[in-house]
């Protein structure tokens, strides 16, 4: 019987019982899932940020079944895997839409393990990639930014160690203009290390959100790698803004805009956070912060 991995488990309780009942569900989907696929388990299972990944060997060889827990954000993962064919991503073997199952190619664990500026140079080309013609029905980014600004305005309003209004300001100003974004290329979503795999084939993205906006919207995550720790003696600023110039440039979009991105998410992380308890003083909080100053006009 496969069950949801505990650390798993956790984490999505805390979306309460619709968590419960589909953690308690899962042994019943995943073998429906296997067995309308006739797949085999074939290695250890693992927890992805929220999804169940086994390891199997099925009529098309070894891979992966993925099965995430539902969310809006898993929705359109499985239309930007088939669009892609398995350029610059992995390769997608099959789909169960309803299900939120997906059966992928096996590809090796080894997650993007370079130098900083390398990393985020390869992640960039991947986005370049990636931004191939939206098939239909995909989610424009351009269609979640009033969501995204409320949820900005709210957080700000609740946050005990609130940001300056012109801090805010900026970030509200960027998700309004994505808003009237017309960008029809595909985006990955949630591009960072861990979600950059190598194989045979090169570097390969995995677990995308599958939206359709500018690249620039990942900035921020690939910017965020191996970033120097405040005792390393390095010009934090001045990193930064170096950072964002190698991502422009790899991923071939306007440096102003990846700035702006970059601002706007790290203001939206930073009050999420600061809504939710983190510490004011721990490095995330303290490096968004610093984006979120640093990056203004």
């Amino acid at each position: 019987m496969i069950t949801v991995p505990d650390s798993l488990a956790a984490l999505l309780l805390c979306e309460g019982e619709s968590a419960r009942t589909w953690i308690d569900g899962f042994p019943a989907l995943a073998e429906q899932v296997l067995a309308g696929w006739d797949c085999r388990p074939d290695g250890e299972v693992k927890a992805g940020a929220v999804a169940v990944v086994i390891p199997v060997r099925c009529p098309r060889g070894r891979a992966v079944v993925k099965i995430s827990f539902p969310h809006p954000g898993n929705v359109d993962e499985h239309k930007a895997l088939a669009a892609w064919g398995g350029n610059g991503a992995v390769r997608l073997l099959d789909s169960d839409p309803d299900r939120f199952a997906l059966l992928l190619e096996r590809v090796n664990d080894r997650h993007l393990d370079v130098a900083a500026d390398e990393g985020i140079a390869i992640g960039g080309e991947l986005l370049s990639r990636l931004a191939i013609p939206a098939p239909p029905g995909v989610t424009r980014l351009a269609d979640t930014t009033a969501d995204w600004e409320r949820q900005v305005r709210d957080d700000a309003e609740r946050a005990d160690h609130p940001l300056p209004g012109r801090i805010v300001d900026a970030a509200v100003a960027t998700i309004r203009d994505l808003g009237r974004d017309s960008t029809t290329t595909m985006l990955h979503g949630d591009l960072h290390g861990g979600n950059i795999l190598r194989s045979d084939r090169g570097w390969l993205a995995i677990d995308p959100k599958g939206m359709a906006g500018t690249p620039a919207y990942d900035a921020v995550t690939m910017c965020d790698y191996r970033r120097p720790a405040f005792d390393s003696g390095v010009d934090q600023v001045t990193e930064l803004h170096r950072r964002v110039g190698i991502f422009s440039e790899a991923a071939g979009v306007d440096l102003e805009l990846c700035r702006r991105c970059v601002q706007a998410r790290a203001v939206t992380a930073l009050l999420w956070d600061l809504g939710r308890g983190e510490v004011p003083r721990s490095p995330n909080v303290v490096w968004r912060r610093l984006i979120a100053e640093a990056l203004v006009g």
